[in-house]
């Protein structure tokens, strides 16, 4: 509902169809023996609320039929990645210094990518479209979109709201070109069709805390519960700033 109120701010009439209407997410038939909800997976469907969103409200491309699992999404949030480093699942992230539209990364930053300096900087500038600024002492600097500086529409900084951070993925494979706040969304989702039609297997969850997808799961809904309204309000007031702005021009 939160997500619809924001679309209103970019798609008035919506809905102005049946097709939107719906999740527009599918979670794959889980399997009785050995399930693992940090391993499970979603797929965005081409129709539907979520792709509209990701094409109304972030003007992204090129995810229809695009499956996630668990363990990238909640890569995404970093509060998550002390529960995770317990768990001893990895979640290579590296701390980042924003300010204003400038990117700066810790100068070892290559080195988890097995590049060199000037490879790293051409691998950045060609997948991200950041451009190159300059190497200092602390580390590389880069600059980008606004957009890609705001917590609430960055596709590739990750951002603790809790110590105030950002932070840059360490590893290729955690490039998902997805906004956080979609991410929430999709685990979500997943979570709620466990909750509906796996009954037993959330009873066995919840009654025993056996599993380590217990700790995951409830960390998780601890930090939604803060994390998604901030965002749905940065974005909120994103809108209202940009307002003004062309009401000026």
């Amino acid at each position: 509902q939160l997500l619809k109120a924001c679309l209103l701010t970019t798609d008035p009439s919506y809905p102005s169809h049946t097709s939107v209407l719906a999740h527009g997410v599918t979670t794959r038939k889980r399997k009785k023996q050995n399930y693992r909800f940090y391993e499970d997976e979603v797929k965005i469907q081409r129709n539907g609320l979520c792709m509209h969103v990701i094409r109304s409200l972030f003007q992204l491309s090129g995810l229809e039929d695009e499956r996630f699992n668990m363990k990238q999404l909640l890569a995404k949030i970093p509060e998550i990645n002390k529960v995770l480093a317990f768990q001893r699942k990895p979640n290579a992230i590296v701390k980042a210094a924003v300010e204003d539209r400038l990117i700066r990364l810790p100068g070892e930053t290559p080195n988890a990518y097995n590049m060199s300096s000037k490879r790293f900087i051409e691998h950045i500038e060609y997948h991200l479209n950041w451009s190159f600024c300059r190497e200092e002492n602390e580390g590389i600097v880069f600059s980008a979109a606004h957009k890609e500086c705001r917590p609430s529409t960055s596709t590739t900084l990750l951002y603790d709201l809790e110590q105030d951070e950002y932070y840059f993925p360490a590893e290729r494979d955690q490039f998902l070109k997805l906004p956080e706040i979609l991410a929430h969304y999709l685990v979500a989702y997943n979570l709620s069709m466990i909750a509906r039609y796996e009954t037993e297997w959330w009873y066995d969850l919840l009654l025993q805390s056996a599993s380590d997808d217990y700790v995951i799961i409830q960390q998780f809904l601890h930090i939604v519960e803060s994390k998604f309204p901030y965002y749905v309000a940065e974005l909120l007031l994103q809108k209202k700033e940009n307002n003004k702005k062309d009401q000026l021009i």
